[in-house]
């Protein structure tokens, strides 16, 4: 009885040992397969960025290339309005002025200058400017001032006006329709639409770039 109550025992410790061993295998064999996946899930994650900077990079490229693009087609702008505006300067035969004055009594102290035959619409008047700009193109005054009507320009440069006339001031000023301004860091073209409205001219030497 005890021999068989032995076998017995050895017969379940064996199997136990065998299940066991079974066991270990099992669970090597899915640690492995764990560690696999985890390296597949990290080269994914890998590709993964690798994916969103690439996408970043072509964004950016594609940015680039807009701004190229729209860089381009404004060089293309510029360069067709500087050809017309140097076609009409110089397609301008008459071109009559008057120095009223030197340099005003009181700030800004600018040299006023009459120009006769101005036109009345702000794109003709564009091109006067531009036309008294070169005329003017190495005046030392500090501000040159050009205007469309010699009375006006007059009662300026003697001071005979009143600065206080309106809200936006002596409406006189709607017949100065522009000026070099030497006293900046580079020279600068402005032209005025009214006396209350202005803007740069970006021409020559009148430009920041």
């Amino acid at each position: 009885m005890i021999k068989i109550i032995c076998a017995a025992f050895m017969f379940v410790t064996i199997l136990t040992g065998c299940e066991t061993d079974k066991l270990k295998d099992e669970n090597i064999k899915l640690s492995a397969q764990l560690d696999e996946a985890n390296r597949q899930v990290a080269k994914l994650e890998k590709n993964r960025e690798d994916l969103v900077r690439l996408n970043e990079d072509l964004q950016n490229k594609e940015e680039r290339l807009k701004s190229a693009a729209s860089a381009k087609q404004q060089l293309e702008i510029d360069l067709n309005w500087y050809k017309n505006a140097i076609k009409d300067v110089m397609s301008i035969k008459n071109f009559d002025y008057e120095v009223v004055s030197q340099s005003v009594s009181r700030e800004p102290y600018d040299k006023v200058v009459y120009i006769k035959n101005v036109p009345e619409l702000n794109k003709d008047q564009t091109i006067y400017l531009l036309k008294a700009a070169l005329s003017f193109f190495d005046d030392q005054a500090n501000i040159v001032s050009f205007w469309r009507d010699r009375d006006m320009a007059m009662r300026y440069a003697s001071g005979k006006y009143d600065p206080e006339e309106g809200p936006s001031g002596w409406s006189g000023f709607d017949y100065r329709f522009g000026s070099i301004i030497n006293d900046e860091p580079y020279p600068r073209l402005r032209q005025y639409n009214s006396r209350d409205d202005s803007q740069l001219i970006e021409f020559g030497k009148y430009s920041s770039k």
